[in-house]
């Protein structure tokens, strides 16, 4: 797919590595999941509300509304604290992340934002965490 990236100084490295359909491990190697969407950040404080969005050009299954702000939406539950996830929001849409199609019955697809990635390969992305520290949808 091609990727349409905004300014390489204003998005995290990581994020620029990570492509959709790539499989993702957590720090024992076991699979979460395979990336569904991956969302660059505003990167500075005065731009929380323009990240920009979906990574590729297309519009990728599930993307409901085409807004990072729907997408923030749904990760929350109502039961949240507001300010806990207000914060989280801002975190969100300022340093960018990607989401992670889990599979199986129960499952749930998770969030991942740059600081919880080890290392990438050519189509694995190692975590270094479990994905009871991720957030989950």
């Amino acid at each position: 797919m091609n990727q349409q990236i905004p300014d390489p100084e204003m998005v995290s490295p990581i994020l620029t590595r990570v492509k959709e359909g790539m499989t993702v491990v957590d720090q024992n190697g076991d699979k979460i999941g395979e990336v569904e969407t991956v969302v660059f950040g505003s990167v500075g404080e005065g731009t929380i509300g323009e990240a920009t969005g979906p990574a590729d050009s297309t519009t990728p299954p599930n993307w409901h509304e085409g807004t990072i702000v729907d997408m923030m939406a749904k990760i929350f539950d109502d039961d949240d604290d507001d300010a806990g996830r207000e914060i989280m929001e801002e975190r969100l849409a300022r340093e960018g992340f990607f989401k992670v199609n889990s599979t199986g019955l129960f499952s749930s697809d998770w969030y991942v934002t740059p600081d919880q990635v080890e290392a990438i390969s050519e189509d694995l992305v190692q975590l270094n965490t479990g994905k009871d520290s991720l957030l989950k949808d």
